[in-house]
């Protein structure tokens, strides 16, 4: 969020500071050139306000696999709770929990 504070202003862009998610929703003019920056709620909401469909999640697609650099399983959160494999988990739709190891 701040290098994109940081990039908008060096390119002499308004910037609307917001500080909580509800903020968004007393912005008065949210237009086709608006951004909203913030976490996905956040962004979430600035496309809702502007009547914007929320897209959906995006997984990793085939083609790019072998940039990964790492093995993509997917599974079931009781059956990574039962293994004593050290792995990254994040949830395949968004936002349901926060990633871990």
């Amino acid at each position: 969020m701040a290098s994109a504070y940081e990039g908008f202003s060096n390119l002499g862009a308004e910037i609307v500071p917001f500080y909580w998610i509800d903020d968004i929703d007393e912005l008065e003019d949210l237009g086709p050139d608006t951004i909203v920056v913030g976490y996905i709620g956040d962004v979430w909401r600035g496309l809702t306000k502007m009547g914007k469909a929320i897209p959906d999640a995006m997984d990793y697609p085939v083609s790019l696999t072998k940039y990964l650099h790492r093995d993509i399983t997917h599974s079931t959160l009781g059956e990574v709770c039962g293994s004593d494999k050290r792995m990254f988990v994040k949830p395949v739709e968004q936002k349901i929990f926060t990633g871990y190891v």
